[in-house]
């Protein structure tokens, strides 16, 4: 069970780098055995790595050298408890938590891009980076998490089109 569900997210990461490579027209890989080499009780390895490999192994997506703030971090589940996310989602405040950018730089952005089965995947940032949020109003659903976070469904090649502008904007500020 557990090979079919890291299949899942495998193909997940890849689905989502050709979005990206799509509408960028630049190279986002896949990062090879992503979340494995510093995940979960591999953790301590990130102190022994050099600030180069920390940012080869950043997310599980790896970007290119235009966009080397952005951190992405893709989640593939079987369900999720949108109900939480009015109050307090343990879940969501897990994945913020393991894309870090928030506790440990400013001088990143990270997307949190997630697919429920059976429901359009959403992406999760801190509203501060993205200037323009919403494709058509009438068409996604903005919430506003924690009052630091804006979770936009449905993610789509239209919302990277649309934010791609910021994005390349936003990472080559220094």
């Amino acid at each position: 069970m557990a090979f079919k569900a890291k299949q899942k997210g495998n193909n997940w990461e890849r689905d989502t780098c050709k979005m990206f490579n799509k509408v960028f027209h630049l190279n986002f890989q896949r990062v090879p055995t992503s979340g494995a080499i510093t995940g979960g009780k591999n953790n301590p390895l990130l102190a022994l790595l050099s600030e180069s490999q920390k940012l080869l192994l950043r997310g599980d997506v790896i970007v290119p050298d235009e966009l080397s703030k952005l951190v992405i971090e893709c989640k593939s589940r079987k369900e999720f408890p949108y109900h939480q996310l009015l109050d307090n989602c343990e879940e969501l405040n897990k994945w913020i938590n393991q894309i870090g950018c928030d506790l440990i730089s400013k001088d990143l952005i990270g997307l949190i891009i997630v697919k429920i089965n059976r429901r359009t995947p959403f992406v999760c940032y801190n509203k501060n980076y993205i200037k323009y949020p919403l494709v058509n109003p009438s068409k996604y659903i903005l919430y506003n998490y924690n009052h630091q976070y804006f979770i936009i469904e449905e993610f789509t090649e239209e919302w990277i089109e649309k934010n791609k502008n910021s994005l390349l904007e936003w990472c080559k500020n220094d």
